[in-house]
C-alpha cells in the first residue's frame, strides 16, 4: 500500500469508529418535559424608568427562540409553556473619562428575572430571578450620537440575554 492509501484508510477507520460508537453533536434535543413543544412569550414587564425597553427584550427573546426552532413561538392560548419576565434594572454609568474630566465611555447594565411555566398545570419548568448583562460604549459631546449608541448597547444586551436564556432553558448549562 502507498502512504496516501494508508492515510485515507486510517481516516476512514477513525470516522467509522466515531459513527459506530454513537458519537453525535450536542444540542439536538431538549431537556424539557414531554409535551412541551410550544412557547408563548408575552411582553415583559418593565420595572425601570427606561420607556419601551420591554419591547426590545421581548422581540429579542422571540427572535432567539424562532431562530433555534426547538420550541415553536405561538400565542399564549395555544402554547404548552409561557415565558414571563421582568426587566428589574436598567442603568447607565460613566466608566472612563477624558483629560478634561468628561465621560468618554458608558456602561449600560440590565437585570432581568424570568419564569417558564407549563400552561396546563402551572408547574415552573425553569426559573432564573436574576440575570445580568452589561455592554460598554463610547460617548461624545453629541447627544443624538450618545442616544443612538445607548440604544445599540441596549439591543446588544437584549440579544446576549436572549441567547443566554434560550441556552439555559433548552440546554440546562
Amino acid at each position: 500500500m502507498t502512504r496516501g492509501t494508508e492515510t485515507v484508510l486510517a481516516s476512514f477507520l477513525v470516522l467509522s469508529g466515531l459513527w459506530g460508537c454513537g458519537y453525535g453533536l450536542e444540542g439536538n434535543g431538549t431537556p424539557l418535559p414531554q409535551g412541551i413543544r410550544t412557547i408563548a412569550i408575552p411582553t415583559m414587564a418593565n420595572d425601570t424608568l427606561e420607556a419601551g425597553i420591554e419591547n426590545v427584550f421581548t422581540r429579542a427573546l422571540i427572535r432567539e427562540f424562532n431562530l433555534d426552532g426547538r420550541l415553536k413561538v405561538i400565542r399564549r392560548k395555544q402554547a404548552d409553556s409561557v415565558l414571563t419576565g421582568t426587566i428589574q434594572e436598567f442603568s447607565v454609568l460613566s466608566i472612563s473619562y477624558d483629560t478634561a474630566g468628561l465621560a468618554s465611555e458608558y456602561r449600560a447594565q440590565v437585570t432581568v428575572g424570568l419564569t417558564l411555566r407549563r400552561v396546563d398545570t402551572g408547574e415552573i419548568l425553569w426559573e432564573n430571578p436574576y440575570l445580568r448583562e452589561i455592554e460598554t460604549y463610547p460617548v461624545t459631546s453629541d447627544v443624538l450620537t450618545n442616544e443612538a449608541r445607548k440604544r445599540e448597547a441596549t439591543e446588544e444586551i437584549a440579544r446576549l440575554l436572549a441567547e443566554t436564556i434560550k441556552d439555559l432553558i433548552l440546554e440546562r448549562f
